[in-house]
């Protein structure tokens, strides 16, 4: 399922494709929602992991 397409059109790697703070907005609203619950999303570790999960799956 590697070239799945979401809602929008893109694959897994389209969406994490993107430079971290071209789609901060996105993880801010996702946050607001978790903080709801208690959670927390931990930014750096997201920064950090993103360019890694687009080079698994390229």
């Amino acid at each position: 399922m590697r070239n799945a397409l979401n809602k929008a059109g893109r694959t897994a790697l389209d969406s994490v494709s993107h430079p971290f703070e071209d789609v901060k907005g996105i993880y801010d609203g996702l946050g607001k929602a978790l903080a709801q619950l208690g959670l927390k999303l931990d930014y750096e570790r997201i920064k950090r992991t993103r360019p890694r999960i687009a080079e698994m799956l390229r």
